[in-house]
Formats: structure tokens, C-alpha cells, sequence
């Protein structure tokens, strides 16, 4: 069972909640923090460097651009949790710093957890102003508990790849194919699909895939056509979307629009 809310006024600030989650989520990023609440279970976060268990009552972070991935320690043992999405910006001010990434993966602090619960609770009351409040009361204290680097925090050395990823983001509607991306970066195929995996820690279509999906979810509310958005993106058809968008957010595209609040 899932849940979500978005706050549009606070650069697009959401709230997920899991019940029960059965299904692995295949290598990803997001463009936002991800602060995670364990309920229930045990999280799995596998890195690049490291493979991360968070257990009930524990708090986990993942930075922008972090590419991981979350598989599920026991089939039989689905977990539970929240997850706060939250812009740089948004960290940013509620920090007065700018461009903050934080060192620590994973926190066990009890008092961290009120605070938590009362960013979550406070979007009950649609009150933008009483949200920032609490989640800068819970992004400070998570500052004190989590060492933070303010070295160039977060852009990717993207360098000779900032032109694909450019590129990719202003073609999310177009049907791209690795031999047109290669052919773009003026590349052998597999010479740029191997160059590429080794800088974001996925193939380049599963990297477009992603961005697809991510960008056809913001643009989901009440009133979406799923079929008609699923072609915008380039998708084969209904079916097509409906597999890729299931498998990096975790449930149907439909399940999804009913879920909004």
C-alpha cells in the first residue's frame, strides 16, 4: 500500500509512504534528497561502495545524484517506511548553506524521529509555512548528527558528459536508442555504453528510461490521460510505460494517480 502527497509551493516537496513493500527497486537517482523513516523491516541500500542495512527506527539518506539501488534483504519480509523528497533549494534554505551533502548514509538517533513525524503531520494542515518550519527543525538536527561536505557537494564531474546528459534531458519525448546517443558523443557503441555505465553506474537505456519515468511522474495528477502521456514519452504504448514506470517507482502508473492527495 502507498500513499503520497505533494507540496507544488514547496519546489515540489513529497511524502511517500510504503506499506508492505514486496519489489525490488533496480539502480536509480533522484534529483532530491531522499530521507527515509524505517517502520518496519530491514532497507537495503546498495552503492557503488557499500551495501547499507537500515533497520527499524533507523533513518537513512541518500544525496542527489546518488546512484543505488534497494533490493529486498528476504522476499518474505516486505518493509515499511517514509521517505521525504526535498529539494536542494529547499535544504539549502532551510540550512543557510548552500549546496549541502551529507556524509552519513544511515542514523539511529531516537529524537530525530518526533521531528520526522512532525514534517509528516503537518501536511495534513496544507500549511506551507508550518512545513518548512519542521523540516528545518529536522534538517538541522540531522546537520548535528550527519557530518556534511561543502566541497562542490553534488554536481557529478559530468566534464565531456554533460552534453549526453544535457542532451537526454531535453529529448525525454523523443525515442532515443543507444546508437543515437553514441552517434551523438561521436563514440564506438559499446566503447560509450561501457564509458557511460562506468560514470553513472547504469546502462545508457536504463538511464533514459528513468529520466522518462521521472519526468512523466511529475506531470501526473487527477485529471492525467495515462495513455497519452505514455506517448508523449515515447513509450511503445500503455503497457510499455506501465512495466518501466512500475519498475522504478515501485507501482502502476494508475496506482499511482489514485494515490495523490
Amino acid at each position: 500500500m502507498m500513499s503520497i502527497k505533494k507540496i507544488d509551493s514547496l519546489d515540489n516537496f513529497e511524502i511517500l509512504s510504503i506499506h508492505n513493500q514486496k519489489k525490488d527497486f533496480p539502480r536509480h537517482f533522484h534529483e532530491t534528497f531522499c530521507i527515509s523513516l524505517i517502520e518496519q523491516g530491514i532497507e537495503v541500500t546498495d552503492t557503488n561502495d557499500s551495501i547499507l542495512y537500515s533497520e527499524k527506527g533507523s533513518i537513512s539518506i541518500t544525496n542527489p545524484y546518488e546512484v543505488h539501488a534497494n533490493p529486498l534483504l528476504n522476499k518474505d519480509t516486505p518493509i515499511s517506511f517514509t521517505t521525504l523528497y526535498v529539494s536542494q533549494e529547499v535544504v539549502n534554505f532551510c540550512l543557510k548553506e548552500k549546496n549541502v551533502k551529507f556524509q552519513n548514509s544511515q542514523l539511529f538517533q531516537p529524537s530525530l524521529i518526533p521531528l520526522f513525524y512532525e514534517v509528516k503531520n503537518s501536511l495534513n494542515n496544507n500549511n506551507p509555512n508550518l512545513i518548512q518550519k519542521n523540516l528545518g527543525n529536522l534538517f538541522n538536527l540531522l546537520k548535528k548528527s550527519s557530518d556534511i561536505d561543502d566541497r562542490n557537494r553534488f554536481k557529478n564531474d559530468f566534464s565531456k558528459w554533460e552534453k549526453i546528459v544535457l542532451f537526454i534531458d531535453h529529448n525525454l519525448e523523443e525515442k532515443l536508442s543507444i546508437d543515437g546517443l553514441a552517434y551523438f558523443m561521436n563514440m564506438e557503441k559499446f566503447g560509450f555504453a561501457r564509458q557511460f555505465r562506468s560514470k553513472f553506474g547504469m546502462s545508457p537505456i536504463n538511464y533514459v528510461l528513468m529520466k522518462k519515468v521521472f519526468a512523466a511522474k511529475k506531470q501526473i495528477n487527477h485529471h492525467s490521460e495515462l495513455t497519452a502521456l505514455a506517448y508523449q514519452f515515447g513509450f511503445a504504448d500503455q503497457a510499455h510505460f506501465s512495466k518501466t514506470f512500475k519498475r522504478f517507482i515501485g507501482i502502476a502508473p494508475n496506482e499511482y494517480k489514485k494515490t495523490l492527495k
